[in-house]
């Protein structure tokens, strides 16, 4: 890979001469490495407004026996941090547009007038309690529901579902932005979007949220942080089964006694229906490319995923070493490496009461975000881990729908061109296998085995769910 080749970052593609954080001549050289002639280019400036979530160390002690002598996640916790970074950069992208970037001048000050952003960095703070729903305490709390302890590796499929836990429970008690749909295999249901975002989850969204504050009496995540016996409490329960459960019924008629074990997805079409969602919709697709390593034949279906501008991201990297990848050069992966290990800042870093500390808040901003694009990694696709998640957002149904129309013209158009080429008697490979594709719904039977594993994973019962610190 040479600074000669294109770059891609998330939708954005970048000139040879735009990647360089310095101006160059037209040889190539540096004009000046003297801190009065850096200019920032366009790749720097988008890559420094990523948040980088690494490792942390004197975190607040676990409230869970026999965990709570844990107080840094260094060396296991960077699958979770590298999808915090995945959230965090949706979380960016809805709230302050993608084509936000840092404040050029005057930075510290500007950010600590952009609600917003402070709003953010708090939620992934890590910290027990409200408003640090994305925060370690609670990634860890959530994936003991999956059988994931405390000090353990997690993989990017358990990831998805703890984010997607979280969302939920963000959403129906604090008014969340969004819902995470994460798919089971390579297959994205529009009809689990519908549940999840549509005007059957608008419609059930206040009687879930009465029923699941009932349930969470006395937790501080969900009614502001009581504690008893000297132990915090958080939410015995999370309310994705329900959840999953109204995305099962989108598209049925009213009062449909359920699926029908002889449900016919050709009669039964895709609802049409022009009302807005009531939230946007993160879809994580957790996939499994190769045996070993990525089957080659996915590598450039990975560069036209990360040139997708419903992208937000990659959850991958090597065994047991996660990367949050961003984009791609040549045959090279560009990501966010979270294996450096900082002290733990305050709860609200952006935030600095009663007196502003810009020291604290200048080394709090220069942690979270790299400084320029030659701060990305670099993996080659052909190094990359075949098991991996790939993040999609959408603001709306429209946003949506067009998605995926055009995922399925692609695939039909591959199909038609291979099959038109052998008719011809051209000599012709066939088209590579898809990450995914959409269907409207699931067949019943799959429905109904996925409604099965969850109870048996223990979502429909309450001592078996997790409870968050």
């Amino acid at each position: 890979m040479t600074l000669n080749e294109k770059a891609w970052i998330l939708g954005c593609q970048y000139e040879p001469d735009e990647q360089s954080p310095f101006l160059r001549n037209s040889s190539g050289d540096e004009l000046s490495k003297d801190k009065d002639y850096k200019r920032r280019t366009s790749m720097s400036r988008h890559v420094e407004s990523f948040f980088r979530f690494t490792y942390r160390k004197e975190l607040p002690p676990l409230s869970l026996t026999p965990y709570n002598s844990i107080t840094t996640d260094a060396g296991w916790g960077c699958m979770l941090r590298a999808a915090q970074m995945l959230m965090g950069y949706t979380m960016r992208v809805h709230y302050l547009g993608k084509d936000w970037r840092l404040p050029s001048r005057n930075r510290e000050a500007a950010l600590l007038e952009n609600d917003d952003y402070c709003n953010i960095t708090e939620w992934f703070t890590d910290y027990p309690g409200y408003p640090h729903i994305f925060s370690l305490q609670h990634l860890l709390q959530c994936g003991m529901k999956y059988d994931k302890l405390p000090g353990e590796w997690f993989g990017p499929s358990t990831a998805a579902q703890v984010f997607r836990d979280l969302a939920h429970l963000q959403r129906l008690k604090y008014g969340g932005p969004l819902e995470v749909l994460v798919t089971q295999g390579d297959t994205i249901y529009t009809s689990e979007a519908e549940g999840l975002c549509g005007d059957l989850a608008l419609n059930s969204l206040d009687s879930l949220l009465r029923e699941c504050a009932a349930r969470h009496q006395g937790s501080p995540l969900l009614s502001g942080g009581e504690e008893e016996g000297g132990t915090t409490v958080e939410p015995a329960r999370s309310c994705a089964s329900q959840l999953r459960r109204m995305a099962q019924l989108a598209g049925q008629p009213r009062g449909s006694p359920g699926p029908s074990p002889f449900f016919d997805p050709l009669l039964h079409p895709p609802p049409s229906t022009t009302q807005p969602w009531a939230c946007s919709l993160l879809v994580l697709v957790p996939l499994r490319l190769g045996i070993h390593s990525v089957n080659p034949d996915y590598f450039q279906e990975l560069k036209d995923l990360l040139r997708c501008e419903r992208c937000v991201g990659i959850v991958g990297g090597r065994p047991h070493h996660a990367i949050y990848f961003v984009g791609y050069r040549g045959d090279e992966l560009l990501g966010l490496d979270p294996h450096t290990v900082f002290r733990n800042p305050p709860p609200s870093p952006c935030r600095p009461h009663p007196n502003p500390n810009p020291a604290a808040l200048h080394e709090y901003i220069s942690q979270v975000h790299v400084r320029e694009s030659r701060d990305l990694v670099r993996l080659p696709f052909s190094q990359l881990d075949p098991s991996l998640a790939v993040g999609l957002y959408f603001r709306d149904r429209d946003e949506f729908e067009v998605f995926c129309e055009q995922t399925r013209t692609r695939a039909q158009r591959a199909q038609q061109d291979y099959q038109l080429a052998r008719s011809q008697g051209r000599p012709a490979s066939a088209p590579p296998p898809p990450l995914f594709v959409v269907q409207h719904s699931a067949p019943a039977a799959d429905a109904l085995n996925t409604s099965d594993s969850e109870d048996e994973r223990g979502s429909s019962d309450v001592e078996d769910d997790y409870v968050l610190v």
